[in-house]
This record gives structure tokens, C-alpha cells and sequence, in this order.
């Protein structure tokens, strides 16, 4: 998807995201469940994150169906 947004640098913006949200928003989700669960959240935490991942998906995959719709009606 970044790379039908921006003409340059989408690779390394992809990268970044990844990093940033699989390390401190996946750590700050942890600690959210774990305090509100006294403990018991452990388990949630995956299906938690695989809905979050579905639902994320599902969004960009139209997003992208837009935006190469859009790109073919400039040519």
C-alpha cells in the first residue's frame, strides 16, 4: 500500500512500521493485559493481536483495490 502512496522511500517507512509496531505498540498491549487481568490476560493477548491483524488487513486490502483503481483511471 505505501508504495501505490509514495513515489519514494516506501520500503524503508514499511520497515520502521513494522519495527515500531511490533516492538513498543505489541509491548504497550502487553502491559495493558497484563495489569487489567491481574494475570489471567496472557491468554488473550494472541487472539487479541490476530483480530487487531485481521481487521488491519481486511482495511488495507480495499485500500489498496482503491488506490489501483485510481492509479489505472490516471493512465
Amino acid at each position: 500500500f505505501l508504495s501505490l502512496v509514495l513515489k519514494r522511500g516506501a520500503l524503508p517507512l514499511a520497515v520502521a512500521i513494522q519495527y515500531l509496531g511490533g516492538s513498543f505498540l505489541m509491548a504497550f498491549v502487553s502491559i495493558f493485559f497484563f495489569i487489567g487481568m491481574r494475570g489471567g490476560g496472557a491468554e488473550v493477548i494472541p487472539y487479541f493481536i490476530a483480530i487487531i491483524c485481521i481487521v488491519l488487513t481486511a482495511v488495507l486490502h480495499r485500500a489498496i483495490g482503491y488506490r489501483l483503481t485510481r492509479a489505472a483511471a490516471e493512465e
